[in-house]
């Protein structure tokens, strides 16, 4: 569920998944990991009530990891706030999706700003367009 800006720090991720397209998502320091999973989910298009998620820190998974969430909601990693992680700007953090698949991303902490307001966050708010295709000569 989206949280109004108060006066709660902002923290601005750009989520790129493995040889994929990036997204740049900003979440409140008191919103949580299972929130920034929705997001995450929302905005790389994964499906919604199969797969585990899970956060972690370090090179690989599951080495580090934060906890497992569930798809709709819960696990030992869902209830843990983005502002406890104590990250600072250039810091990364793993997110692994469907653990079967293992689909890879990389969120780095470009900026931690003070909230608009009457803005709901978590929110995406760049993601990347494709390049448009070339036309081949005739």
């Amino acid at each position: 569920k989206p949280v109004k800006a108060e006066a709660e720090s902002i923290y601005c991720f750009n989520a790129r998944r493995r040889g994929g397209r990036s997204r740049e998502i900003q979440i409140q320091g008191s919103q949580t990991l299972g929130e920034l999973d929705i997001a995450m989910r929302e905005a790389f298009n994964h499906d919604w009530a199969d797969h585990l998620s899970e956060f972690y820190r370090g090179e690989r998974w599951p080495t580090g990891g934060l906890g497992e969430i569930e798809p709709m909601g819960g696990g030992s990693g869902s209830d843990k706030l983005i502002r406890n992680l104590r990250l600072k700007v250039g810091d990364r953090i793993g997110y692994i999706y469907d653990f079967g698949d293992m689909l890879h991303h990389t969120l780095t902490l470009e900026a931690i700003v003070t909230p608009e307001a009457g803005v709901e966050y978590p929110r995406t708010i760049v993601k990347e367009q494709p390049k448009p295709r070339q036309k081949r000569p005739n």
